[in-house]
């Protein structure tokens, strides 16, 4: 039996265990967790000192979805969420899934702008903040009083400012024995989970309880795929990757050890401190270490990892890499295994989850010959129910029930999906094709380069010509940056078309409220005069037209 038929053999299992064993709704899977696991810890915030067992999130959700209830708050409605990583996230989202609410995450750090537009367009009448972002709501109030906000409620001690609610006081108030009005159903919706696309304002992924549901499942029962026991989170709660992980720990009743925010320079200290078994893949130091075989990690997982820097990361940490693939609007939808029986899988995304369909399409709708780069489509009930009040982007989005994701997949001979790049990040070079994320994934692998954007530029004979921006690493200046080894650093991985001619050395990025860079904005202000040309190995000294 090959790879491949083992794959579709435990899908099979799978598929079937979920509709015998998954609950109905979030609501239900938490009582059960609650159930099982009891005091066991769900959630460590282990750099902030505070927990949360199943019970404890088991009780304190009941007793604020009832305190939300007597403020007003029904079946339906949208409830913004912008919060830091504390425990009254989880719980909050858990109280409003459980009582037939919809959560909309918000990042803190959106401007009152991007604050009031989610605000408008997710049609949020109720709001749970930190105190850190009292002043932004009272700035989204004073600039567009139109905004009609019924109850702003903030987390934390302190004086509350007037028409501002607390938090532990609507904890406090409510009862320990909760029931929903009305029975929650796997197509209710649980989040508005919005996200930013290559222009324009974000867009809301409806994700039902059902979403949540295979998420956490496929999670659970495929040790083939994702460890059992502790993993560890940095990303923020109001992104997919923390939410995942929080599922992820409902069904298994393992715990979820939570950073309270992403950091590079501490996530190694952070494998050994916490000693969790599964964490996204480390950034490698210049020179290995003894301390990096003092973890107790068994999986290392990433998403669009060089497969050269996922090898020497399981020479040096002793752990095997493995890829996904997942988005906002569908969740992970393809893995690698934990076990290989096929060394062909490495450097692929692997073979869809269960419950999870995937294919490879051409612009006519065509399914593309193996080998052939096209649009991965993906169908299944673990991805999102649309676009909220976007109907015009659905239509494009959706054909038949497959999901466009808008990246370039090829599938291979051997039948496992490799990822080549988005279609809106794509540049053409007198003819090829070069995926920016490919040349990206290459060139942050250099020591000397922080974070890297490559966009395309006009040039009067190939079309388009590459470019990249990148800042630093702080050890590195300007003076001592070395263009020769980055160059020399590029021929070695890279096919001479897809080596960038012009480099622009930047001192920070902007980014959208999701943390991507802004690159429209970069393609936008470019200007090539004073940047390092590799075809003159010198400076660019007057602006090319």
């Amino acid at each position: 039996m090959t790879m491949l038929d083992q794959s579709a053999a435990w899908r099979s299992r799978r598929e079937q265990a979920f509709a015998a064993e998954a609950p109905h709704s979030l609501g239900a899977l938490l009582e059960r967790a609650a159930r099982d696991y009891g005091d066991t810890t769900a959630i460590d915030l282990f750099e902030r000192g505070t927990s949360l067992s199943f019970s404890q999130w088991d009780d304190k959700s009941r007793r604020l979805a009832s305190g939300l209830r007597d403020l007003g708050i029904e079946r339906g409605m949208h409830v913004g969420v912008l919060l830091q990583n504390v425990v009254e996230f989880p719980v909050t989202w858990l109280a409003l899934a459980r009582m037939g609410a919809v959560m909309v995450p918000m990042n803190p750090r959106y401007t009152s702008t991007e604050l009031n537009y989610v605000i408008t367009d997710a049609e949020i009448r109720h709001l749970v903040i930190g105190f850190e972002s009292v002043e932004k709501i009272d700035e989204v109030r004073r600039l567009w009083p139109q905004t009609d906000l019924d109850t702003v409620m903030v987390v934390g001690d302190g004086e509350l400012p007037e028409d501002y609610t607390g938090w532990n006081g609507v904890l406090e108030s409510g009862s320990p024995d909760f029931v929903p009005s009305h029975r929650v159903e796997p197509s209710d919706l649980a989040s508005i989970q919005y996200t930013s696309g290559t222009t324009g304002f974000p867009k809301g992924c409806m994700q039902s309880h059902r979403f949540w549901l295979v998420c956490g499942f496929n999670q659970h029962v495929m040790p083939e795929v994702f460890t059992t026991g502790s993993i560890l989170g940095e990303s923020p709660f109001f992104y997919l990757d923390a939410l995942l992980m929080t599922a992820r720990s409902l069904f298994q009743g393992a715990t979820l050890l939570q950073a309270e925010r992403m950091s590079l320079h501490k996530h190694h200290g952070r494998l050994v401190d916490t000693q969790c078994e599964c964490a996204f893949a480390p950034v490698l130091s210049d020179e290995p270490g003894p301390e990096e075989r003092e973890h107790s990690i068994k999986m290392f997982i990433c998403v669009a990892g060089s497969p050269q820097e996922n090898a020497e990361i399981e020479r040096r940490y002793g752990a095997p890499v493995r890829e996904l693939f997942g988005m906002t609007e569908i969740g992970i939808a393809l893995g690698v295994p934990y076990h290989i029986d096929d060394p062909a899988i490495i450097g692929t995304c692997g073979v869809p989850y269960p419950l999870y369909e995937a294919k490879v399409m051409d612009a006519a709708g065509q399914t593309c010959p193996n080998e052939t780069p096209g649009e991965l489509w993906i169908r299944g009930p673990g991805i999102m129910e649309g676009y909220w009040n976007k109907p015009e982007v659905n239509a494009r989005s959706f054909s038949d029930g497959w999901f466009r994701t808008g990246d370039i997949f090829t599938r291979t001979t051997a039948g496992y999906f490799r990822y080549v790049g988005r279609f809106k990040d794509m540049i053409k070079r007198s003819g090829e094709n070069i995926s920016a994320v490919e040349v990206e994934t290459v060139m942050r692998q250099f020591r000397q380069i922080e974070e890297i954007a490559v966009i395309p530029v006009k040039h009067r004979v190939r079309g388009e010509e590459v470019k990249a921006f990148i800042t630093l690493d702080p050890k590195v200046s300007v003076a001592t940056f070395d263009y020769a080894a980055l160059h020399a650093h590029c021929t070695e991985h890279l096919a001479s078309f897809k080596i960038p001619r012009y480099i622009e050395i930047i001192e920070a990025f902007d980014h959208t409220p999701s943390a991507k860079i802004k690159k429209n904005d970069l393609i936008a202000s470019n200007s090539l005069k004073g940047d390092w040309d590799y075809t003159t190995n010198a400076r660019v000294e007057v602006e090319v037209t």
